[in-house]
């Protein structure tokens, strides 16, 4: 699934917000991967019973799966908090 990106709920399908291979809609599949990885999903229909992550976690993780698909990250600590 990573290149398939997810648009906005308030995307216009014919208008396209990123191209699929970019490393911003690389960056927001492998986030969604990586929070269900560590038992923290982002979608609603996954979360069903826990509690909502926190904005920091999302941003935070979003900031280095961004970093980590522009070739940012080699070598680095890959934490996130």
């Amino acid at each position: 699934m990573i290149g398939k990106g997810r648009p906005p709920i308030w995307h216009n399908p014919e208008q396209p917000v990123y191209p699929a291979d970019s490393p911003e809609a690389v960056a927001l599949e492998l986030m969604h991967v990586i929070a269900r990885a560590e038992g923290r999903p982002l979608t609603r229909r996954q979360r069903r019973g826990m509690n909502e992550p926190q904005r920091a976690y999302v941003l935070d993780l979003y900031s280095a799966c961004l970093a980590a698909a522009r070739g940012e990250r080699c070598g680095h600590d890959a934490t996130v908090h």
